[in-house]
Formats: structure tokens, C-alpha cells, sequence
């Protein structure tokens, strides 16, 4: 499927709400049809059918990303398009972008575009180091913070949900991705599923197993009392200290 600026080809994944596409520009397409050129997709394009996101409209979940885009570990959302049944075309840009607040505005299709990065945490678990599982558990425990200091919840925070890149040094770089169960709220945000998720990971990324009080009764009792806070927003310090002990 050619869009006019992307070249999209194999479908790598499959959300509830879409599908998920690798793409190049068309100008990298053009370079990497060279002799001896390297091939390399660029961006993940997610090609949602419909108006609705999970019980979201389009417009909420642009929000969403136009409130989170800033911050370090979240995989910003580049672009995004939607064609109307009437061959209405809306972008960022277009005047006419209160049409998707509707419910029956007749949108077919909507392209999201984002960095494609190539591989998840549940798949890099096997090569990471004690150091680099010790960082991407530092990441994620910034990750949730961040995301909850300006009110907004992930609901779906699983190692598959989590992308790396290894930069030059050897360490990675790991973004938060797949905002379909994301909500914003001002007023009484639900955050206690992104807790139980975050103890989860952090306990099979460094110990391999979860519950971990067995092998690890000190570190446990930390994501125990931490999952059980009742403090908002509970103690991340001493989550990373105990993290951070780990050797």
C-alpha cells in the first residue's frame, strides 16, 4: 500500500485497534533500490479502520500523545492522517479537525506514524546483560512516573509494549509504546494496573521470576510494599534504590 509519502511493507504486528505496518519515505525507498544500499525501515505506520480506538475517538488519543510526545521514553507519535468516506482529508493541520470529535464522521481509514524501532524488551531478555537489565528497569520505573506526573496511564505495561535501541556505547535506549488502553484524567486517575505491572517486569527482568521471595526475599518486600502503597505517587526512590542493589 503506497500513501503519498510512505512506502509501507510487511505487517510485523496486530493490535486491537490495527494494523501495524514497517514503512520507508519514498525518497529512502528510492535510495535503498541502489546497488549495494542497505535496507532499512524507518517508521511503523498503524492503520486503524475506523473513527474508534477501544471506546476512544481519533481526537483523544492525538491528545494523548500531544500531552506525553515531550517526554524521553515514550515512542512519539511523528504524524498522523485520517481519509473521510466522503474523500475528506484531515492532518494535523486541517481546519476541519473537529469533525472526528463525531461519532458517525464516516472516517475509514487513520494513519499513525512512528519510529520504527526493532525490537521489544520481551525479545531483547535473552541477550541483555545484569547491567543493561538493571537500566531498562530504571527506564521503566521512569517510564510510569513520568507518564503519571501529568495524569495519564498506560493500563497495558508489558515487556512486548516496551522497544529498544542499542546506541553506540552498548547501552540501550528503551520507549514505551501501544497507548490503545491510555487514558488521560485529570481527576482520579486509576493507576494501580501500571504498579502491579511495573513490580512484574522489574522482579523477571532481575531475578527471572515473579514472585521472587524466594531467591530474593529484600527485593521483594520493596516491590510488595511498593505495589501495596496507598501513597499517590508511592515511593519510586525506594524502588530505585533497591533496584540499584542488585548486582
Amino acid at each position: 500500500m503506497d500513501l503519498d509519502f510512505y512506502v509501507t511493507e510487511r505487517v510485523y504486528g496486530r493490535g486491537e485497534a490495527g494494523v501495524i505496518h514497517e514503512a520507508t519515505s519514498q525518497y529512502t525507498a528510492m535510495l535503498q533500490s541502489l546497488p549495494h544500499s542497505r535496507h532499512i525501515a524507518e517508521f511503523a505506520v498503524k492503520v486503524i479502520r475506523s473513527n474508534h480506538i477501544l471506546g476512544y475517538t481519533l481526537v483523544d488519543k492525538v491528545e494523548l500523545y500531544d500531552r506525553m510526545n515531550h517526554l524521553p521514553h515514550i515512542l512519539p507519535l511523528l504524524h498522523w492522517v485520517a481519509f473521510l468516506r466522503d474523500g475528506t482529508t484531515i492532518d494535523p493541520s486541517s481546519d476541519r479537525f473537529d469533525l472526528l470529535r463525531e461519532p458517525d464522521a464516516g472516517c475509514y481509514m487513520i494513519i499513525l506514524t512512528f519510529e520504527r524501532m526493532h525490537y521489544t524488551l520481551a525479545e531483547l531478555d535473552r541477550v541483555l546483560t545484569p547491567g543493561q537489565r538493571k537500566d531498562a528497569c530504571l527506564q521503566m520505573i521512569h517510564m510510569i512516573r513520568s507518564l503519571h506526573a501529568i495524569d495519564i496511564a498506560h493500563n497495558d505495561f508489558h515487556m512486548g509494549n516496551i522497544m529498544g535501541r542499542k546506541q553506540p556505547d552498548g547501552s540501550y535506549i528503551f520507549k514505551l509504546i501501544d497507548f490503545e488502553l491510555g487514558h488521560h484524567d485529570d481527576d482520579g486517575l486509576e493507576t494501580q494496573p501500571d504498579y502491579d505491572q511495573l513490580v512484574e517486569n522489574i522482579a523477571l527482568l532481575l531475578t527471572g521470576e515473579y514472585p521472587c521471595e524466594a531467591t530474593h526475599p529484600e527485593l521483594a518486600q520493596v516491590l510488595e510494599t511498593f505495589r501495596r502503597s496507598r501513597r499517590r505517587p508511592p515511593p519510586f526512590n525506594r524502588l530505585i534504590a533497591a533496584v540499584n542493589t542488585i548486582s
